[in-house]
């Protein structure tokens, strides 16, 4: 019964890329929020597919791991 819509499968996938990022970096959620901004609510949303943090919290994740936008986004076009 593994009937996980594509959206979900979208939000997840982006959240494994943000924790391949924190591994990289070496850093944990809690660093993550401290140093964006973002809410440790919004990326537990995030890691439970519930739904991807939106474009200005996105944005504040690229620039804290120096990678751009499109590292999370194939068609930037789709933002809001």
């Amino acid at each position: 019964m593994n009937n996980i819509s594509e959206r979900k499968k979208e939000v997840l996938r982006k959240y494994a890329l943000f924790k391949d990022l924190m591994a990289e970096k070496g850093c944990t959620v809690s660093d993550v929020c401290q140093n964006t901004g973002v809410d440790h609510s919004t990326l537990s949303h995030w890691k439970a597919g519930d739904y991807t943090p939106g474009t200005q919290k996105m944005i504040a994740i690229c620039e804290y791991f120096e990678v751009p936008i499109k590292y999370f986004y194939e068609d930037i076009s789709k933002l809001k």
